[in-house]
């Protein structure tokens, strides 16, 4: 997507309340979920705490509503 794009993902990485990490799976052949890269990206510019509340926690969390 380019330079633009990262730069606005970092900074609402930065300054959202709460984020929810999801992947842009088609289906489970052509593109499955996979996300273990944007985990990484997320953990990289916080902490593995937060990445994985915006993994595991927070989707749970919206999915029980």
């Amino acid at each position: 997507f380019g330079g633009a794009a990262k730069r606005l993902a970092v900074e609402l990485v930065h300054s959202a309340p709460m984020l929810v990490l999801a992947t842009d799976c088609h289906n489970l052949a052509y593109r499955p979920p996979d996300l273990d890269r944007g985990y990484e990206a997320l953990q990289d510019l916080t902490d593995a705490g937060f990445a994985g509340r915006c993994t595991g926690e927070l989707p749970a969390t919206l999915s029980a509503l």
